[in-house]
């Protein structure tokens, strides 16, 4: 436990107060704000005089998280949240008196965590350097040092604990550029058909004369072969009986 040396008188003086009117309170971790363990039904005050600016019904694993504003002393304009394991919330727009009960510890919970808040609601840790789950933020730490001026005892971490610091300063790996997507490969293309060849044609003795050219393999060629047989060409008969003919005149 760490040893305070605050007088009665002194904290009688400040304008703030602890939020634990009870002495059966443990202090645990330091992180976004301080977090701390009360039993069931324990109240839990406000720190000052300030007024409630706001209730998320759903911080933290179905359970609630209330912000009021600090209107005296040096921190006022500062916001301060009390979350987590609560119930009986003070409404929204509340005026509050230091050391007025905001709410009280519930049966059943993760105990409570409480610090500086922004004016929206936000952590002051998660606005301003971000949060990692179980760092030791500089809001934190301030906030320690806020509870252990209003009397508050615990265990305190006062400093982010070594490696954190160069942690966060560490760079950032480079991504991997993308990889792109695998297609189907293009399949070749398939070869041209061959051109087929032209279709000979032939020069030979028409049956009509002229030496034109005749394709004897068309309908139209054969018929006119065949035409000109019958109209061009005597028959053995014929030629016999012209050549009689021929004889008996002599």
């Amino acid at each position: 436990m760490l040893a305070l040396g605050f007088s009665g008188a002194a904290r009688a003086s400040s304008p703030y107060a602890s939020p634990f009117t009870t002495a059966d309170y443990y202090v645990g971790r330091t992180d976004m704000g301080v977090d701390a363990c009360l039993s069931p039904g324990d109240p839990i005050a406000a720190m000052g005089d300030g007024v409630v600016v706001g209730i998320q019904h759903d911080w933290f694993d179905h359970q609630p998280y209330i912000w009021y504003q600090l209107t005296g002393g040096p921190d006022a304009g500062r916001y301060v949240y009390v979350a987590e394991q609560i119930t009986h919330l003070a409404a929204v727009g509340d005026r509050l008196h230091a050391g007025q009960t905001i709410a009280r510890y519930a049966k059943k919970g993760t105990c409570i965590e409480t610090g500086w808040s922004a004016a929206d609601g936000e952590t002051l840790a998660s606005a301003t350097t971000g949060y990692t789950e179980g760092e030791v933020t500089p809001a934190g730490i301030s906030f320690a040092r806020f509870l252990i001026a209003q009397g508050v005892q615990g265990s305190f971490e006062l400093s982010p604990p070594r490696g954190q610091t160069a942690k966060h300063r560490k760079t950032r790996k480079a991504k991997k550029p993308a990889r792109p997507p695998r297609t189907a490969p293009t399949p070749a293309p398939s070869p041209a058909p061959a051109p087929n060849p032209p279709k000979p044609s032939y020069v030979v003795n028409h049956p009509s004369g002229g030496g034109r050219p005749w394709d004897p393999g068309s309908t139209g060629g054969t018929s006119g072969a065949q035409s000109g047989s019958s109209s061009t060409q005597a028959s053995p008969s014929q030629a016999g009986t012209s050549t009689a003919s021929g004889g008996s005149g002599l």
